[in-house]
């Protein structure tokens, strides 16, 4: 009568039960009639990771996919618009007034070089500043670079999370 009696850990589930596992997309049932499948730790934190993972890249997905194509969020007129108000407050540099100058023609050619996948922002201009007796160290970014952050804003909320 002793060797009639089996006693089953309670997370184990017997291999003749047909559930639908939330591993089914990450594990294949391999248990006959009289096998238990049993995950130790690693496995079933691997199972985690993998769902996990999973639902967040989905989430990623349905929030590229709220924004639109990428011709869209980076429109020639968004990204004018975003070259003009990237200037308030600094249009007494002369960076700024060459950059404003040629505003037209530099953003269709930022634009297509987004598009393209091609664009990448130029290097930061690294100084000290010492004003009233506090010493800061700068990093500014180039002109060409701010135009860009205010045109990714949205583009950047689907990629990364905030």
């Amino acid at each position: 009568m002793a060797g009639d009696l089996c006693h089953i850990p309670f997370h184990v589930q017997p291999a003749r039960v047909k559930k639908q596992s939330r591993l089914d997309g990450t594990l294949q049932d391999i248990c006959t009639e009289v096998e238990y499948f049993f995950m130790n730790s690693q496995e079933r934190r691997e199972a985690r990771y993998q769902r996990r993972k999973a639902r967040r890249q989905a989430k990623r997905e349905a929030r590229c996919a709220a924004l639109g194509p990428l011709d869209n969020v980076f429109s020639y007129h968004k990204m004018f618009y975003y070259g003009r108000k990237c200037c308030n407050g600094v249009r007494w540099k002369q960076s700024v007034q060459n950059f404003e100058s040629h505003l037209f023609s530099g953003t269709a050619r930022r634009r297509r070089e987004v598009l393209e996948g091609r664009w990448k922002p130029k290097k930061c201009v690294h100084f000290t500043l010492c004003e009233r007796g506090k010493v800061r160290p700068i990093d500014a970014p180039h002109i060409t670079d701010r135009q860009g952050p205010f045109a990714m804003r949205s583009w950047s909320r689907c990629t990364v999370r905030t």
